[in-house]
């Protein structure tokens, strides 16, 4: 467990949690936004993965035009 610091965003937007890359550097995460997923390794050898749900993303973005 490592404490970081993150900013909560309440709006119809495509992200609802920040996160710097100093975070992301300590998670030793990796961020593929083509594929809006976000891979880092936890204990005994297990990879946590979030994935987006892309028709909501889509919703987001038509919306913000």
């Amino acid at each position: 467990m490592i404490p970081i610091q993150f900013l909560v965003v309440d709006a119809r937007t495509s992200n609802n949690i920040l996160l710097g890359r100093p975070s992301l550097n300590q998670l030793s995460a990796i961020v593929l936004t083509s594929h809006l997923v976000m891979k880092f390794p936890f204990t005994y050898g297990y990879i946590i993965t979030f994935h987006v749900n892309h028709k909501t993303i889509l919703e987001y973005y038509i919306t913000s035009l």
